[in-house]
């Protein structure tokens, strides 16, 4: 009997990565909800939320700090809002749920497709991390802003604009409808990528950065500080080509909104 129950657990699957460690349910009963707490360098902080802003900056004592402040209108009510921290073996995730029954992961928030939501409450995060960290930020409904990082940076909304300040890279950063602003302060060689549909895209980069460059909108112009040599199509709704002699692509675009490329 010992052996076939020591099989038995043998063959038991291990708990998938994204399970490793969670806390769920925190700040209901808190209009303002606070966490703080390690990130390594390298590590991946991520932030998931539908109705909020999402706002990353540099740490003042090289530990992960969480600031969430609820908001409400006509339906809602702050205990709407809970949070969930999901910690794994790339880093740690917080998702901000509108239902008990919302579940989070480090890929996002599973709310389920049949299930309404009358609340309008929703909650602004503020996240500190420390130097090194790599930070991604997802929401619908809230702009996004990200300063004084040197890691990695992902920054996705729907509605709102999206902000970016790094001295490192790469960066992604993407909406539907609003602007997209970022500052790259050191070259990169990596593939980065910036895109709105409604609203204008400005990249500044400095002048050594070494790339491929595919600009295109519709119904907007192109402008750049750096000399390019074309290498594909050029006119005034898309332009091709490379700095410096090349590198990984430098992907920019808009539909209406014009693009702005400027040498930092």
């Amino acid at each position: 009997m010992k052996k076939m129950i020591f099989a038995a657990l043998a063959l038991a699957p291990l708990a998938p990565a994204a399970a490793l460690e969670a806390q769920e349910g925190l700040g209901r009963d808190q209009e303002v909800w606070t966490w703080s707490g390690p990130l390594a360098a390298g590590e991946w902080a991520r932030a998931h939320s539908v109705n909020g802003a999402v706002k990353y900056e540099p740490s003042p004592d090289n530990q992960l700090h969480i600031r969430a402040e609820k908001r409400w209108g006509r339906r809602g009510d702050p205990q709407d809002i809970s949070f969930t921290l999901v910690r794994t073996s790339t880093g740690l995730t917080i998702c901000v749920l509108r239902h008990e029954l919302d579940r989070c992961d480090e890929d996002g928030i599973n709310s389920g497709r049949q299930r309404n939501y009358n609340s309008d409450a929703s909650a602004d995060l503020t996240i500190q991390v420390p130097r090194g960290a790599h930070v991604s930020a997802n929401t619908v409904n809230g702009g996004v802003r990200v300063e004084g990082m040197n890691g990695e940076v992902k920054a996705h909304t729907v509605n709102g604009g999206v902000n970016v300040t790094t001295s490192g890279g790469p960066v992604s950063a993407t909406t539907v409808n609003g602007s997209v602003r970022a500052e790259i302060g050191t070259a990169t060689r990596e593939a980065m990528r910036f895109r709105t549909v409604n609203g204008s895209v400005e990249v500044s980069l400095p002048g050594e950065t070494r790339a491929d460059l595919d600009i295109s909108t519709v119904n907007g112009s192109i402008n750049t500080e750096f000399p390019i040599t074309v290498t594909g199509r050029w006119g005034p709704k898309s332009a091709r080509g490379t700095i410096n002699g090349g590198g990984e692509t430098i992907s920019i675009s808009t539909v209406n909104g014009s693009v702005r490329l400027r040498r930092s």
